[in-house]
């Protein structure tokens, strides 16, 4: 299985929403049981080329098989934040793909000037906990209903 990152384009929306739905249905990564739009989700998916956001797919062949999103949320301590998300379809698990998606989202965080990324994750996805923190993230918190919340200081 050969797979690419690319930037999201209206071609890969239905795509998209059943990878997300296909990561929901495992029932226990996501906070919910299939894709529920939110206003930035909404806004990334209608206009893709926003600089305001990131929208990064994964495709092997024509098939999207994960995603990361980085949308700005409200100021942190009065910098510039923003929220981080991440999924991949099992078979692409544990191969470097979700380490190379969040290094590029923060790289281009970093690049709009972002001072804070931020996520929330369950505290028993030790895979991905392992992740973030060799991105960088650090524990800030703790959620609700057995998350944990993480986040990384931008700099130059």
């Amino acid at each position: 299985m050969k797979s690419v990152i690319c930037l999201f384009t209206p071609q890969d929306k239905l795509g998209l929403v059943a990878a997300i739905n296909a990561v929901c249905a495992e029932g226990c990564w996501m906070r919910t049981l299939r894709y529920e739009p939110t206003p930035a989700w909404e806004h990334a998916l209608d206009h893709p080329d926003c600089p305001d956001h990131l929208l990064l797919v994964v495709q092997d062949q024509s098939q999207v098989v994960g995603w990361c999103r980085t949308f700005p949320m409200n100021c942190r301590d009065g910098v510039a934040t923003a929220s981080l998300g991440v999924g991949l379809l099992p078979d692409y698990r544990d191969r470097g793909i979700g380490t190379a998606l969040i290094r590029t989202s923060l790289k281009w965080a970093n690049d709009a000037g972002l001072v804070w990324v931020q996520l929330t994750t369950r505290t028993d996805n030790q895979r991905a906990i392992h992740v973030f923190r060799k991105c960088g993230f650090d524990q800030t918190g703790n959620g609700h209903n057995g998350t944990l919340e993480m986040a990384v200081e931008l700099g130059e």
